[in-house]
């Protein structure tokens, strides 16, 4: 989750936190100074997330006209990174599956090989070794 800072320019007021658009404009609109005068201009600062929501906000450079935009974009990125970790995922199960496969047929070769090779009368050091680049 993305946690952002509002801080009022206006220095008789307090900022606030929040992580979605909605959660923003009902903080914002709701703020008074301390004088009771509406709170209207903010710097928005990037408080809390994942490093990659940190480079998108500091490659964004945000501000209070477009909190929508990059909430919008932190969202599709995640799903987008989602969908893609299941697919490495996925690719490397694969991967996993076929090096169990490729060491289960060598074993077998290796085995049939010694056996051959101790029926035929040959030293068992005459078996083949065989290294597989990892």
């Amino acid at each position: 989750m993305t946690t952002l800072f509002a801080q009022p320019y206006d220095i008789s007021a307090h900022g606030f936190y929040f992580d979605s658009f909605d959660d923003y404009a009902q903080k914002s609109a709701s703020l008074r100074n301390d004088y009771g005068d509406p709170v209207e201009e903010f710097e928005i600062q990037f408080i809390d997330g994942d490093d990659i929501d940190c480079a998108l906000a500091s490659s964004w450079s945000l501000h209070q006209g477009d909190i929508s935009a990059f909430f919008d974009a932190v969202s599709d990125w995640e799903e987008h990174l989602e969908k893609q970790i299941k697919l490495d995922r996925s690719d490397l199960e694969d991967l996993k599956n076929k090096a169990t496969k490729a060491q289960q047929e060598l074993d077998a070769w290796k085995s049939s090989w010694a056996e051959k090779t101790n029926s035929a009368g040959l030293p068992a050091k005459a078996t083949p070794q065989i290294a597989i680049d990892a």
